[in-house]
Formats: structure tokens, sequence, C-alpha cells
């Protein structure tokens, strides 16, 4: 019999609260050798400056050919971030999901966020929290 073993993570990225940038990563920790992660789902949320257009947010693995898109559920209120950072608001992510990693692979959530601007950057995204579920099996 295969024995089911629970999983989860979560990571967070803010950029040393100082700077916006066009994306931004989340790299949650690396599945135990001789295992398989099965995610199950995958939420968190994405910050970016007040009037930006979300681009992207995926899971994607290390080591392999897998990504998932992951849909916007809802977007907060405008909030102060750090000084440089501006307003901003968290958009809310996550879904079910069927992906697999293999032992000693990261699972990578990205987002990427721009505003129009007559500069030369036009990065929005301002910090991103991640979290993954699901169990491990053995390979």
């Amino acid at each position: 019999m295969m024995a089911l073993q629970p999983f989860a993570d979560t990571g967070h990225n803010d950029n040393h609260g100082l700077v916006v940038a066009p994306y931004i990563q989340v790299i949650l920790a690396a599945v135990p050798m001789g295992k398989i992660l099965v995610v199950e789902h995958i939420s968190g949320q994405l910050a970016a400056q007040d009037g930006a257009t979300v681009n992207f947010i995926e899971a994607t693995v290390h080591g392999e050919n897998s990504v998932v898109y992951l849909p916007v559920h809802f977007v907060s209120g405008v909030r102060q971030f750090g000084p440089d950072q501006g307003l901003g608001r968290h958009h809310q992510f996550g879904s079910p999901v069927g992906l697999y990693v293999s032992g000693g692979n990261n699972i990578v959530v990205s987002g990427g966020a721009t505003k129009a601007v007559t500069g030369s950057d036009p990065g929005a995204a301002i910090s991103m929290f991640a979290s993954v579920v699901g169990h491990l099996v053995d390979a």
C-alpha cells in the first residue's frame, strides 16, 4: 500500500520592501528525494501598484515541463506599501490543480504586473505570497 504524507508550504517575496519590478516569484521548498509531490491546490496573493495590469500568475516546476495558470478571484482595496512602492492592491488567486513534482524539484509561483508609464520602468509587482497544499507519495 502506498503511504500518503501530507505536504504544505508557503513562501513570500517582497523585493526587500524597496522596489517594484515587472515580475516577482516565490520559490517553494524542494520535494524530498525519493518522493513525488501531488499538488492539490495553489493559492496566494500578488500585490501590484494601484492602476497596474496583472499580466500573469502561474506555477511552474523547476526541472520539469509543467505549468499551470492561476485565476484571480478578487482584488483588495487600495493600501500603502513601502515608501518606494507606493499605493497598491492585493490580487488574490487560487485554484485546485493537478501538478506532479519529482523529488529534488521546486514549485515556483510567479506573477507579472505592469503600468502605463512614460518613463523607462513599467514594473508594478510589489510582493507575492504563495501557498501549496498536496501530498507526497513514494516515487
